[in-house]
């Protein structure tokens, strides 16, 4: 410990005094908690106008940031919630950061989209199709060449079946590829999708040319310069780890309890319960840690899905 405290000491006097140059951690929107910080400003909302007018190509007169927390008829089914849910003059929009596109991701975002269009659809008198729904997903690593894509609920001769629900997907690694060949009108043209993961050098430069890119990066800058917000965020990417690490393992656990119990009840069936069981002491082995680093039962609902009740079980076995 002691020797370790003694290598970060010589790095940070080494670089103050210019022998060496370390690129520090710089957070980006490709973080949702950082795009909520910067993009939803209820208290200016001028960025977030620009940019969803610049990608829906539509006008915006009001916009209104809503609750992003969806609940649920059924008291033991997890909250969730979406990374933004705004309504405007015409449109109730959900949007959602996708930093990197496993098999669930777009189940579980169709999933919000049509809680959203029941929620909104359902509470009325009539059946109202006046309001349209609109999901963004701000997608990294996409094996796309497309920039965008527009989905819509259509038949295989494109006849529409609803027509007040859209998904717009953005290939965000594309975007950059304007940036990094130069390319000024596309630049300037995508200014608010590039300006999202530019590390902090680029949008020093970037910020010379054009006052948005400078507001935004004023934000951001400030954002990671906050101890609070640091602290956060580190802390949310260390459960992040940890929970898939405890996945893979748990999964490997799970593939080997389900091939014996596959030799009685049949191979498929007996992976699907491994692979239950496995996530189940997965989740337990998490909220364990979570609790002996003294984390608020609250967070750790959020962050494992157990109930308050299941939690306290685990705390009497911590203690």
């Amino acid at each position: 410990m002691v020797i370790l405290q003694m290598i970060i000491y010589l790095i940070k006097q080494f670089k103050k005094k210019g022998l060496i140059d370390i690129e520090e951690k710089y957070y980006t929107c490709k973080y949702d908690r950082v795009f909520k910080d910067i993009f939803l400003d209820k208290n200016d909302t001028s960025l977030l106008k620009g940019l969803l007018e610049s990608i829906l190509k539509i006008e915006i007169k009001t916009i209104t940031i809503q609750n992003n927390e969806l609940r649920e008829g059924n008291a033991y089914l997890r909250r969730k919630h979406l990374d933004a849910l705004l309504e405007t003059n015409k449109e109730i929009i959900n949007i959602e950061i996708n930093s990197s596109i496993d098999n669930y991701i777009k189940v579980r975002n169709f999933a919000f989209l049509s809680k959203v269009y029941a929620n909104h659809t359902l509470r009325g008198k009539s059946y109202n199709k006046d309001e349209k729904f609109i999901q963004i997903n701000f997608s990294y690593g996409l094996n796309d060449q497309k920039l965008f894509r527009i989905y819509k609920i259509q038949d295989n001769e494109n006849i529409t079946f609803i027509d007040n629900i859209e998904i717009y997907e953005f290939n965000m690694d594309n975007y950059l590829e304007f940036w990094y060949t130069d390319d000024k009108e596309k630049i300037k043209e995508n200014k608010y999708l590039i300006m999202m993961n530019l590390s902090k050098k680029e949008l020093e430069k970037f910020s010379k040319e054009d006052k948005v890119v400078k507001e935004y990066m004023n934000k951001l800058n400030r954002i990671n310069e906050d101890p609070a917000f640091l602290n956060i965020i580190d802390y949310e990417e260390d459960n992040i780890r940890i929970m898939n690490s405890i996945k893979e393992v748990a999964e490997e656990k799970g593939l080997k309890e389900g091939r014996e119990k596959g030799l009685i009840e049949g191979r498929e069936k007996g992976l699907i319960e491994g692979r239950v069981e496995g996530k189940k002491e997965g989740i337990s082995l998490v909220a364990k840690n979570l609790l002996k680093r003294n984390t608020p039962i609250e967070e750790i609902k959020e962050i494992t899905g157990l109930t308050k009740e299941e939690i306290e079980k685990l705390k009497v076995k911590v203690n």
